[in-house]
């Protein structure tokens, strides 16, 4: 399951699926401050796809998203599907996650890595979604 951008819904700790109560909210919310520098509120960090109903009053998925936006306008299901992948924007978001998973590669525990940096390797996830096309 991935999103517009490539991200790996199933195992994205702030999923709705995977988000078992406060304790994990807070969790993620600190997480992404560490890694990401993103300053959410826990509460906040819940999210039910991209594509499902944007909900008045919770941050996740983002009201206004270029991606899920420009995936939606071309009729695709994620960039992959793009002859313009990777587009400026996408090589970016894709660059900086990348950045700062080797910036934090040596302090962090491999479950640290896999919960909060592999949902979001969006590269790897889009060359296995193209395979598929191909």
């Amino acid at each position: 399951m991935f999103s517009a951008c490539g991200f790996r819904c199933d195992v994205c700790p702030a999923f709705k699926d995977n988000v078992v109560g406060p304790e994990d909210q807070r969790a993620v919310a600190a997480a992404w401050k560490k890694y990401f520098d993103i300053d959410m509120e826990p509460a906040q960090i819940v999210c039910s796809g991209c594509f499902s109903e944007l909900v008045e009053g919770r941050e996740l998925p983002a009201r206004e998203c270029e991606t899920r936006d420009c995936v939606t306008d071309k009729g695709f299901e994620t960039c992959a599907e793009c002859e313009d992948y990777p587009c400026e924007h996408r090589e970016a978001t894709m660059s900086a996650v990348e950045k700062a998973r080797d910036e934090h590669a040596p302090s962090m525990s491999p479950e640290e890595r896999e919960k909060y940096f592999e949902p979001y390797d969006v590269r790897k996830n889009f060359d296995a979604i193209r395979k598929q096309h191909d």
